[in-house]
Parts: structure tokens; sequence; C-alpha cells
């Protein structure tokens, strides 16, 4: 049987440091929150309309989640920080 493959890229602003927990056989699951933004401008009057939607990610790769427990936001005197996400889904 064939296989097809999907890829999302999310570009946006992760919302709060990752939350990592672990399976009860020791494996690492990262949780995190990332907000990506649609900016338009709207034909009927002319302004610039912005939508936010966000996005809860969970990690069960476990070298990943060990590359997004390491990732802290900065303070909220500098620019939020902002993370690119690629998730590769193998349907079979």
């Amino acid at each position: 049987m064939a296989g097809s493959l999907n890829k999302v890229m999310l570009i946006g602003n992760v919302g709060a440091d990752p939350i990592i927990r672990q399976t009860q056989d020791g494996k690492k699951i990262a949780t995190l929150s990332l907000a990506t933004t649609d900016s338009w401008k709207d034909k009927a009057t002319g302004e610039k309309r912005d939508k936010t939607e966000w996005h809860r990610i969970v990690i069960f790769n476990e070298g990943l989640s060990g590359v997004v427990e390491n990732y802290k936001l900065p303070p909220l005197k500098t620019h939020p920080g902002l993370i690119l996400i690629l998730f590769q889904v193998v349907m079979m």
C-alpha cells in the first residue's frame, strides 16, 4: 500500500514555556501553545484586520521533546519567542 506524506508548517509565537511530562515508562512528552495570526485588508472598509488562532502542540518524539525542554521564552521586555515547527505525518 502506498503511503502519502502530509506536512504542516506553523510559524508563530510561543504562548508560554513548554510543559514537559513523562509517561509511566519514562518517555518525555512536551506540550506547548503556539499563536498564529492571519492579517488581511477588509474589502468593504479598507481597514486592516487580524485573526489570531492558538494551537496546542503535543510532541511525543523524545529527541524533539528534549530540544523543546530547553526552550524558554525571553523576558517580557523583548519580543516574544518565534518558533518554526514542521510536522510530518505519514498516512498508510
